[in-house]
């Protein structure tokens, strides 16, 4: 009997282990993307919002905002008008990530030293595509070896998922195998040691200084994400993270955006910046709904349907009201 029980442990142990090899994503093919605005990513936002409600003093240091090439990055008022940057009422922030993200994969290293050069001269448009390019060379391969290795694993599942004759995992990897290529050649000039963080932290502070509506919206789910990773290296960066997430909430607001609103809904929802608040959060998520396109914003029902969960009807009749007498007042 204890034999057999050993067997089946051994055996088990084993499909896990294969399991593991075969479909859990390793970090060579994370791209360097922050959460999406899904029921899924709300319900666990919260769960980590503990580590950005430290109570360090520190002052924040400033931080460069220059790449490799030492130029400094610009600032104080944008000249550029931030309407050239607006999304579109009814689209889901989560589409326009992913659709701006394909720009900069698809870039090359000239196409970083211009971006380089028009946000010198104060165009947010550029400086948010710095701050995805960073993003993006996070997780990408910036050395031989690591080009090699990258493409060793994934020489391995093609060979996995051409044998199992699965042709949708086939397709997968094989767009894989090109993300890597085009990565490399993106960002190998920075070199394997250089920490993108930072830079990217800097610049998405710089886009939404100068006014991009992208940036004023992300901030906070973006932002949250890399300063998670450096509050150790820098505890400074809290204090100066709700800062910041207050003012570029505010001017997002100012412009009666249905993101702006969904923006403040995820703040009182999440409870790293204000106090957490299911009323106000289902209050400000029930106001982008209804300055939203016929039949309503998709981003706002999402946060109204995962709020809702968590309020009695009567609160919810409550934050209804407040919904309306947001909108008259602002």
């Amino acid at each position: 009997m204890i034999r057999t029980w050993r067997k089946w442990v051994l055996f088990l142990s084993l499909i896990v282990v294969l399991l593991v090899f075969y479909k859990w994503p390793d970090a060579d093919f994370v791209v360097a993307a922050a959460p999406t605005e899904s029921d899924a990513e709300a319900q666990v936002v919260g769960d980590d919002a503990g580590i950005l409600l430290g109570t360090q003093k520190q002052a924040p240091g400033r931080r460069s905002r220059s790449g490799p090439s030492g130029s400094p990055a610009p600032d104080g008022p944008s000249a550029k008008s931030p309407s050239a940057y607006a999304l579109d009422h009814d689209v889901s922030i989560g589409v326009w990530m992913e659709n701006y993200r394909q720009i900069v994969q698809n870039a090359t290293v000239e196409d970083f030293e211009l971006k380089r050069q028009q946000a010198a001269e104060l165009d947010a448009d550029a400086a948010y595509w710095l701050y995805e390019f960073y993003r993006h060379c996070e997780n990408a391969p910036r050395a031989d070896w690591q080009l090699d290795k990258a493409l060793s694993r994934a020489q391995q599942r093609v060979e996995f998922a051409s044998g199992m004759q699965e042709d949708a995992r086939l397709d997968r990897v094989l767009s894989k195998l090109d993300w890597h290529e085009q990565s490399f050649k993106l960002c190998s000039f920075l070199g394997p040691d250089f920490d993108t963080r930072l830079e990217s932290l800097a610049w998405l502070e710089t886009a939404a200084d100068l006014g991009h509506m992208g940036a004023l919206r992300l901030y906070h789910s973006q932002a949250r994400v890399l300063i998670a990773e450096l509050v150790f290296q820098q505890p400074g960066l809290i204090p100066a993270f709700k800062t910041h997430a207050r003012r570029y909430a505010g001017k997002l607001l100012e412009t009666g955006h249905p993101q702006g609103y969904i923006l403040m809904a995820r703040m009182f929802y999440v409870g790293d910046v204000y106090n957490q608040d299911y009323g106000k959060a289902y209050a400000y998520a029930r106001a982008a709904f209804l300055i939203g396109p016929a039949g309503g914003h998709s981003d706002a029902q999402i946060w109204m349907r995962l709020i809702g969960t968590k309020l009695p009807p009567s609160e919810i009749a409550d934050a209804e009201q407040a919904a309306h007498e947001l909108l008259h007042k602002d």
